[in-house]
């Protein structure tokens, strides 16, 4: 019997393809185990399935926990409306903004920047942190940060060096993280001003 080579004939080609497309996931359909990806069970097998269903409801320990389940869960009970029937997605997040997020500062970000707050200042409390972040320690995308939160306050006791991560970070949680920072400052001699 005589061997051909397939990859010289374009059929090795065909027979990827044809296998691939064979084992698609179906839309909706995302399973850990790629071995059933496309198949399905047989008559008998689906028949074994619903008849192990069957009697695990027919158990009372496990009726009971899914009942108790059910009675504590708020979305089970009587006449309970989901927060969110009825709502679309861009309802939803327009209920967010502005004064509506938790996190409103009632329009503190708008407030623009004096003019001493210039590149020129903002090149020398970089290079006074070597620039570098002074939380994460990298080089990339580097932010002037207000340690008091206050833009009007330019001193360089007041500025320090953060990435774009960090720096959107440390507005979470304002009070700790000015704290933090005015330790920092306390403790290396080099933050002082000159």
């Amino acid at each position: 019997m005589r061997k051909y080579n397939l990859s010289k004939l374009g059929l090795l080609s065909l027979q990827k393809a044809q296998k691939e497309r064979k084992h698609q996931p179906q839309e909706g359909f995302q399973k850990e185990n790629k071995i059933w990806l496309g198949r399905s069970h047989s008559q008998i097998t689906k028949e074994k399935i619903r008849i192990k269903i069957k009697q695990r409801w027919l158990d009372p320990v496990y009726k009971e926990r899914i009942r108790t389940f059910m009675r504590n869960s708020p979305y089970f009970k009587k006449n309970c409306i989901p927060w969110n029937k009825g709502k679309k997605w861009i309802e939803l997040s327009q209920t967010r903004m502005g004064s509506g997020n938790p996190a409103w500062q009632g329009g503190k970000s708008f407030e623009p920047y004096p003019i001493s707050f210039n590149s020129q200042l903002k090149n020398r409390v970089k290079e006074r942190d070597n620039h570098y972040c002074q939380l994460c320690r990298t080089q990339k995308d580097l932010r002037i940060h207000h340690i008091n939160y206050n833009k009007e306050d330019c001193n360089l006791s007041n500025l320090i060096t953060l990435c774009k991560r960090c720096n959107t970070t440390v507005n979470g949680k304002r009070q700790i993280w000015t704290i933090f920072f005015k330790n920092k400052i306390n403790i290396w001699p080099s933050y002082q001003e000159k």
